[in-house]
């Protein structure tokens, strides 16, 4: 649960404007350490949609994209994550 608290931290910091590249980079980081956790520990979905939501920040850092327009790419995968994680809590 703690980690789905700070995603959704991260989002309304994004979402505010002040700090979003920030918090950006922090839903990228965490992101990554649940891609490197999750399979291991039985729960390939989350990897994988874990791994596609660093990827997809980092593409648009790389490519020089906006705050907004990384986020606006990213959000989709973001969203599809948090539902993998909560799924998980309630089983």
């Amino acid at each position: 649960m703690p980690r789905v608290l700070a995603f959704e931290s991260f989002r309304k910091a994004i979402e505010a404007g002040p700090g979003a590249d920030a918090a950006l980079r922090d839903v990228a980081a965490l992101a990554h350490k649940i891609a490197g956790a999750a399979e291991v520990v039985g729960y390939p979905n989350a990897g994988e949609f874990s791994a596609a939501l660093e990827t997809s920040i980092l593409r648009g850092f790389a490519a020089g994209a906006t705050v907004a327009g990384t986020w606006r790419e990213a959000a989709p995968l973001f969203e599809r994550l948090l539902d993998e994680m909560e799924c998980i809590l309630d089983a």
